[in-house]
């Protein structure tokens, strides 16, 4: 079936055991840089500082709301969080280990599209030579580096692996082949909710690529993969559908938002193509218009490569395949429904087969096949051309990994390339506060104040006033200016009165102060919106205990412990607070 006949029995061990060898070492020199890598961006809030995943006893917690305890955890991905808490039972907070794991997924990932591009392509070599520049191009250096960003690595592990079994049963293998496929596409949606796109890739699968056409059994088949999907956004949006979660339309409404994404796609083409500059926020005209020259130049360019994927669709139906799977999965991060982010790199991780996809079969039929257009580019030009882009992409990759050595060098670099982001300035202002950088850290955060304060729907959705204004508390608070910092604290409340970071630190302040009522007030609050913090309810514990109320701090004592049974400050209070109790009675 499918016009592309298995070409694995064509090709020696040795051709295979090369290739194998080739990516391998390929990606290894690409990101061995990064293995000493410190935990960046999202990863200190859902592995350094996430004591849900400290403890392999949360496993069933998975399965219920307890899963959103996670700090910024908004969205629904148990399978990837499960990664993470046996990574941690494995090598605590060492961040190499949970780097390497991420190398290796990222590997698999290309011998499984070497595998794909080998059926459509029938020309081993040149599917190795793309399934490297797949392995190497820059783009994806966000998503392996960002260890909390394996969700794009394991959607695009059990997508791709679901696809190839699938292949395996169409290709008359047994139907429990089947039944594995579904599985794997079940575990895809449940790594990232962007996999539920994968019914209509099997969709495209069965219209473009089979031989066997039948409308009925290529809409069946869709329909059956569907299931997983449907299983899983009943689950997603019903019992599990994160409490937190913020609908906003970028530029106040669906119009801006729906303009923005064509110049948003136009620059995710454009850095495919030419990667030169990556950052790590995109920023856009707020209430941008169809007549804008960055509108129309992006307009331009989507019609220019439609055309030219339709010229080639003509003469070679695979590449409909991988437009296809570029465009589907990018229809989920598109913000149809709106997501909050407009662009990042990591979203073209899995979008990007496709891309290389239908770059392979384009190749293919432009230099090697005997009926190319033009008969001057041949066989030895797209060699030339493949080792020049590869050890380009290796290179530009390696060096892009360096902005990840430190968080105050990769914030830096982010404020470099976005200078108007008040996200990208709060997060370089923590950064200096961990290094105890006082006077950078305030000096950031007062710009990260005035550019949030000009309110873009981005900074919104980040909370980056709020954020801003509560680590200039800390700041303050630092330097021994507790009135100051308290004031910053309850400006950051007024702004933002759901987060509970302000009321939290106003508590810690106030205790600092002696206003143990205060501190009552303001801690039971913080800990009422994150629903479990151990550092937060320690200190409501003391203030308990200092105001008399035992009771209280012996129960607040045993919740910390219901979910880290081993919090050892927890138990030492708990003990103190029984024995201070029993002494009591005996009197």
């Amino acid at each position: 079936m499918n016009g592309t006949a298995d070409t694995n029995a064509t090709v020696s061990q040795g051709a295979r055991l090369a290739a194998i060898i080739i990516i391998f070492c390929a990606v290894i020199f690409a990101y061995y840089n990064t293995l000493d890598n410190p935990f960046i961006w999202d990863d200190t809030y859902l592995i350094q500082d996430n004591h849900f995943i400290h403890s392999i006893s949360n496993i069933p917690h998975l399965f219920d709301k307890t899963y959103f305890t996670q700090p910024v955890e908004l969205s629904y991905r148990p399978v990837t969080t499960l990664t993470f808490m046996i990574e941690y039972y494995l090598w605590d907070l060492h961040s190499g280990g949970y780097h390497m794991f991420n190398i290796v997924l990222h590997i698999m990932n290309v011998f499984m599209v070497l595998a794909l591009l080998a059926r459509f392509t029938r020309k081993y070599w040149l599917s190795l030579g793309v399934a490297l520049l797949f392995a190497l191009h820059p783009i994806q250096t966000e998503a392996i580096n960002a260890i909390t960003f394996r969700e794009d690595l394991l959607a695009a592990f059990f997508c791709l692996a679901s696809l190839i079994v699938y292949i395996k049963y169409r290709d008359g293998a047994s139907p429990v082949y089947l039944f594995i496929s579904l599985i794997l596409a079940l575990l895809a949606v449940f790594s990232k909710e962007t996999a539920v796109v994968f019914p209509c890739v099997i969709l495209a699968y069965e219209y473009y690529l089979s031989d066997e056409k039948s409308v009925a059994r290529a809409w069946g088949t869709a329909a059956l993969f569907a299931v997983p999907a449907i299983f899983y956004l009943i689950i997603r949006f019903g019992p599990m559908q994160g409490p937190h979660e913020v609908l906003i339309y970028h530029g106040g409404n669906f119009r801006s938002t729906a303009v923005i994404m064509i110049q948003a796609f136009a620059r995710y083409i454009n850095l495919l193509f030419w990667p030169d500059i990556q950052c790590v926020d995109y920023l856009f005209a707020e209430h941008p218009s169809l007549g804008d020259p960055a509108t129309l130049i992006a307009i331009f360019v989507l019609i220019a490569l439609s055309g030219t994927a339709l010229l080639f669709y003509l003469v070679r139906r695979p590449v409909a395949f991988g437009v296809a799977w570029f465009i589907l999965f990018m229809l989920p991060v598109s913000n149809i429904i709106p997501i909050g982010v407009v662009m990042a790199e990591r979203y073209l991780y899995i979008a990007s087969i496709g891309f290389f996809l239908a770059i392979a079969v384009a190749a293919d039929y432009l230099f090697l096949s005997g009926d190319r257009p033009f008969p001057f580019l041949n066989r030895s030009i797209l060699a030339v051309l493949m080792i020049a882009a590869i050890a380009a992409a290796g290179f530009m990759t390696h060096r892009r990994n360096r902005v990840w050595d430190s968080r105050v060098e990769f914030w830096e670099d982010a404020c470099n390339c976005a200078p108007a982001s008040a996200r990208a300035m709060v997060n370089l202002g923590l950064a200096y506060l961990d290094e105890d950088r006082l006077e950078d850290a305030g000096n950031t955060l007062v710009v990260a104040v005035r550019l949030a304060a000009e309110g873009r729907q981005s900074d919104f959705r980040y909370g980056s006033l709020y954020r801003a204004l509560t680590n200039l508390g800390i700041v303050a608070a630092r330097q021994g200016r507790l009135e100051t910092a308290i004031f910053f604290f309850s400006e950051a409340t007024r702004y933002n009165p759901e987060a509970a970071s302000p009321y939290l630190n106003i508590g810690v302040a106030s205790i600092k102060l002696g206003r143990l009522n205060v501190a009552e007030k303001a801690l039971e609050r913080g800990i009422e919106l994150s629903t479990y913090n151990p550092s937060a309810m320690l200190y409501l514990a003391m203030v308990y205990h200092q105001l008399g109320k035992i009771d209280a701090a012996l129960d607040m004592c045993n919740r910390i412990l219901a979910t880290s049974p081993d919090n050892h400050r927890a138990l030492v209070m708990r003990d103190y607070l029984e024995q201070e109790m029993e002494r009591s009675n005996e009197q």
